[in-house]
């Protein structure tokens, strides 16, 4: 959690302001709550996806599989930071 506190609040970051660490920590749990449910249904979906024959695979499965990444990938730029994910943007183009 500190170092999700660290990664939003930046340079910004006040200790001594109360009210305001109570609302980044309720801000960060509400978006890893959030990660969880799209974590937990990508899942499901990409189970379920594996128990198909390979003769079955449509174009359906092809949309999953970018889900799944993107689900990742947003997940990783928020334990990460904003900097590693503008740096693997960069290094991509």
């Amino acid at each position: 959690m500190a170092m999700l506190v660290c990664h939003q609040a930046g340079d910004s970051l006040d200790l001594d302001d109360q009210a305001g660490m109570d609302q980044l920590i309720r801000d960060i749990s509400l978006q890893i709550a959030i990660h969880e449910d799209q974590h937990a249904a990508i899942a499901s979906e990409l189970d379920s996806l594996a128990s198909t024959e390979p003769c079955q695979f449509n174009t359906q499965h092809l949309w999953t599989l970018i889900r799944a990444i993107k689900v990742q990938s947003q997940l990783l730029a928020m334990y990460l930071g904003p900097e590693v994910t503008a740096l693997e943007k960069t290094a991509l183009r």
